[in-house]
């Protein structure tokens, strides 16, 4: 597949721009009663429900009263129609036209614990599990469904309404059917009721239409708990479990109706919140993570000051409740979980790929024997520059002598080498006395640093003559970086815990400065085998990137029980950043996963980290192995691409190109965008099984092996038979 489409670099995502808002809470017109509910009015004003009074929110400045509490009971529920309101108060109904005064106790209406309005039909199940239907102006109905019996309303996650149906979610299968039948294949937990006829009278067919929903528990056995039932205006269901959530049409009746839909992937109890435009807002209180779907893709929006009970969507803000606090923030804050547009998606037909960078709004890149120079919007070479040995690595900076003259060097076999992309010329800097197995490059400003094995050679920039050098010793010297005449270099040694008689690899970063000799001034991590004590997790480090202030690594670990969970300086300083299962280390066993953090450039001292780990679901929640490939670090955001088995967090349901995923094969190219904090994931997928071999803000490069299933964006049109990249460019 080839896309080529102009857009403006970091142009807004399509419905929602980019506008900075924070949370801002609102002001109670009673900070002593509790909280019970917010909604929306017939005429969009927010609705306020308290304990003892409901207030509505004129032109977003003055609270004023609707009504208080019959008989100065407790309100449990209030509820708006189309042309009259309803309250629960001490299990009790109560009616009122909208626009008059005065509550109107509905008769035989005792003992209502759940309730839900449809236009102007109240719908209520009472403690013993029985279903009743009113509507203004006649009676309060009982429905004859005799295995309603079984249904508690306090196992209820959630009840809706719409024309002559009811629908009703169960917290747990019933205990009853539950013994009769331990198939796990989970069935009797989301039921429709369905009038039958069309008079006065209550007869309903029951149908369940759990179906083809999956109610396995976080450790993929069954059943895990239902999360929540709910409806939007425009008559679609949806429904999450411990395994993500769900949407389902209102029609049983027609044949091409597929069941139920998964959405996401999103582990955990998650609170569902139906909003006035047909949008879904969904919450979990584990993670703190809010987002919202707009029918069509998952937005994120930032974390809420406080638990969410409930929400409403005025215009473009939203408004939430939660700990008895009302709080607030624009609808354009969220962000897209899909990555954006591509300029250009396309394979390359340059077969496999050893080297790319992406600068000066172009991408250049390396195969066995040429550096090609590439635009950013036609996958045609528009320069092919031969090399004499294969390369391992490349870099870029700017000429020391002219600030507007950008260089590209690059770590061969051979040599280090000097391309001129002003003057396209290549020069050789350096000639390898012996060719090495392994070689790194990385340019500042001024010096060049050059990695052989576990040689580093620095080279002054304006003349290319040799500064100093140095030979790391360590059993495994894996990449640098240079910043303000500063070199950080990363790797691992083979270490042995004399106490557990058990080796343990462990990772190290260390910094040195840049003179006429290399003066080590820190070093993180690089414990001996005999301090890791608890932390006999295999440690590996193999990139980093460097900026002025800060230092991203990246690694992996066997497990989770790792000296990654601290500061690299002792093994008691936390600096983890978790918030799900994709990045919290349980159930880890011994699985290679990834691991990135920011250290502090002056110190060496790490400040926050973080692992990405794959998990088995949904058969189980154990991790997988989750290989570093590349990474790229600038004052906003981290990027990682990996090799994945399955299945990342989400991995089916985040489109590219507008489509999902192929089915999981052999491993796949991962792309994870995390802010500089951690705090959140901006987005992770994949296109399907390759190799990741350069990913950062402007693009992505990604080999696919020859024999490569069938996939539909990285085996599209022009593929050459063999090895190939697949370049990204945003």
């Amino acid at each position: 597949m080839t896309l080529i489409q102009e857009m403006p670099v970091n142009s807004p995502f399509p419905v929602l721009d980019s506008t900075i808002v924070t949370w801002k809470q609102i002001s109670l017109p009673d900070n002593t009663s509790k909280i019970i509910s917010l909604q929306l009015s017939k005429n969009n004003s927010l609705v306020l429900t308290l304990k003892n009074r409901v207030w509505q929110y004129r032109d977003n400045t003055t609270w004023e009263i609707v009504a208080s509490s019959p008989n100065s009971g407790s309100i449990s529920q209030y509820l708006i129609g189309d042309t009259v309101t309803y309250v629960i108060v001490n299990s009790l109904a109560y009616e009122m036209k909208l626009g008059t005064s005065g509550w109107k106790a509905i008769p035989n209406s005792s003992f209502v614990d759940l309730a839900v309005v449809d236009g102007d039909t109240l719908w209520g199940i009472n403690e013993a599990g029985y279903l009743h239907q009113y509507t203004p102006g006649s009676n309060w109905i009982k429905a004859e469904i005799p295995p309603l019996k079984l249904w508690k309303s306090n196992q209820s996650v959630g009840i809706a309404a719409k024309g002559n149906n009811f629908w009703f979610g169960l917290k747990f299968r019933a205990k009853q059917l539950f013994e009769q039948d331990k198939n796990p294949i989970a069935r009797e937990t989301i039921w429709q009721l369905q009038k039958e006829n069309q008079d006065e009278t209550q007869l309903y067919r029951q149908i369940d239409i759990t179906e083809n929903i999956n109610l396995l528990n976080l450790s993929g056995k069954p059943f895990g708990p239902f999360g929540q039932l709910c409806i939007t205006a425009d008559g679609i269901l949806y429904a999450s479990t411990e395994q993500g959530v769900w949407q389902r049409s209102l029609s049983n009746l027609d044949n091409n109706n597929p069941g139920w839909q998964q959405l996401r992937s999103q582990p955990g109890n998650i609170r569902l919140f139906p909003l006035s435009n047909s949008s879904l807002l969904t919450y979990n209180s584990r993670s703190q993570e809010l987002l919202w779907w707009n029918n069509q893709t998952w937005y994120s929006i930032p974390t809420p000051p406080h638990e969410i009970s409930s929400a409403v969507l005025v215009g473009d803000s939203l408004y939430i409740t939660g700990n008895n606090t009302l709080s607030a923030i624009s609808i354009k804050t969220a962000k897209s979980m899909e990555p954006p547009q591509p300029r250009m998606a396309t394979y390359l037909n340059l077969g496999k790929l050893s080297t790319a960078i992406y600068c000066q709004n172009q991408l250049f890149v390396t195969n066995e024997n040429t550096l090609f120079q590439i635009a950013a919007t036609n996958p045609e070479p528009i320069a092919a520059i031969p090399l004499s040995t294969p390369a391992f690595d490349i870099s870029h900076s700017s000429d020391k002598t002219n600030q507007n003259s950008e260089n590209i060097f690059i770590a061969t076999q051979g040599e280090l080498l000097k391309y001129s992309i002003s003057e396209n010329i290549l020069k050789t800097v350096f000639i390898n006395p012996t060719p090495p197995q392994k070689a790194r490059v990385d340019s500042d400003r001024d010096f060049t640093a050059y990695l052989t094995d576990k040689t580093i050679r620095i080279f002054d920039n304006s003349n290319h003559n040799l500064v100093t050098q140095i030979t790391i010793s360590a059993d495994f010297v894996e990449d640098i970086a240079i910043k303000n005449n500063q070199l950080y270099v990363v790797g691992y040694n083979n270490q042995r815990n004399a106490q557990k008689k058990q080796p343990v690899q462990s990772a190290f970063l260390r910094c040195f400065q840049i003179t006429n000799t290399l003066t080590q001034l820190w070093q993180t991590w690089g414990f001996s085998g005999n301090e890791l004590g608890n932390d006999m997790a295999d440690t590996r480090m193999y990139r980093v990137v460097a900026n002025d202030s800060e230092v991203a690594v990246l690694g992996e670990s066997a497990g989770g029980n790792t000296a990654y969970r601290w500061n690299g300086k002792d093994l008691s300083t936390s600096t983890l950043v978790t918030y799900d299962m994709f990045n919290n280390a349980f159930d880890a066993k011994s699985a290679h996963f990834s691991y990135y953090a920011i250290v502090d450039a002056s110190t060496g001292t790490v400040k926050r980290g973080q692992f990405s780990i794959p998990r088995q679901l949904p058969s189980s929640s154990r991790s997988n192995t989750n290989r570093v490939r590349s990474l790229a670090f600038d004052e906003n955001n981290v990027y990682i691409g990996t090799f994945s088995s399955f299945q990342i967090s989400n991995r089916d349901f985040v489109k590219f190109l507008g489509q999902k995923p192929p089915i999981y094969k052999d491993g796949d190219a991962a792309l994870l965008k995390v802010p500089n904090n951690l705090k959140v994931r901006d987005f992770w997928f994949t296109p399907g099984n390759g190799q990741v071999l350069f990913f950062d803000s402007n693009c992505t490069v990604i080999n696919v092996a020859a024999n490569t299933p069938h996939n539909p964006l990285l085996n599209g049109i022009g593929r050459v038979n063999q090895e190939d990249a697949y370049v990204i460019i945003w």
